[in-house]
């Protein structure tokens, strides 16, 4: 059986972003596809070290979104720290998010960066197919294999103010977006059966929370 050193791994999943508003992290430890093909580049991260995620989203609602937010919910029986929440328009220039590193400690509640507005006749996509990103890194402290960390894109059309320490809600009449996306802690390659099922149920039960009007 060949043998891939973890260093191999790591050295083949280190992210790059260009000159940024947000600095980019100085390491990442995802076991990245740059593809996007579930919305994310790092479906799987090493959990023994900080993991720099970026996650794509694609959406009618976000078209026409002019308030932003990111929310972190987790199965992981010990808190996880989520640090360097940062949104962009190209995956190039990034932006941050105000009210971090968060603490995410919960499957039900959210932990949520402050609402960031912008500024009028500025919408998060340019069109109803241009992708969207958001960034953030995993602390990888007292993580185990097979927890998920679940990520959670709120974005609206609204002229309400928004709370500071809750999620974006869909006042009445406005446009509104949710979509989520998860990254495990684990190494490359299956899983094995028992691990494997587990993490789909608790996929499953974390994503039956996500708003049914949600727009993806």
């Amino acid at each position: 059986m060949k043998t891939i050193t973890l260093s191999a791994l790591l050295g083949l999943s280190t992210l790059t972003g260009g000159l940024a508003l947000a600095p980019a992290p100085a390491s990442a430890a995802c076991f990245a596809d740059p593809s996007f093909p579930d919305g994310t580049n790092c479906p799987t991260f090493n959990p023994d070290t900080d993991s720099v995620v970026t996650n794509q989203f694609i959406g009618f609602n976000l078209a026409t979104a002019n308030q932003l937010q990111m929310g972190f919910r987790t199965d992981s029986s010990s808190p996880v720290t989520i640090k360097n929440v940062a949104w962009s328009q190209d995956n190039l220039s990034w932006t941050n998010f105000l009210n971090t590193p968060l603490l995410a400690n919960s499957d039900t509640t959210f932990a949520v960066t402050k609402p960031f507005v912008l500024p009028s006749g500025v919408f998060a996509s340019a069109t109803p197919t241009t992708p969207f990103y958001t960034r953030f890194t995993i602390d990888g402290s007292g993580i185990a294999i097979g927890d998920i960390v679940e990520s959670t894109l709120f974005a609206r059309n609204s002229s309400v103010t928004p709370a500071d320490d809750v999620p974006l809600s869909s006042p009445l009449g406005s446009r509104y977006f949710q979509a989520a996306r998860d990254q495990q802690a684990g190494v490359p390659g299956p899983l094995p059966l028992l691990g494997a099922g587990m993490a789909f149920g608790m996929s499953r039960r974390l994503r039956r929370r996500v708003s049914a009007g949600a727009s993806v």
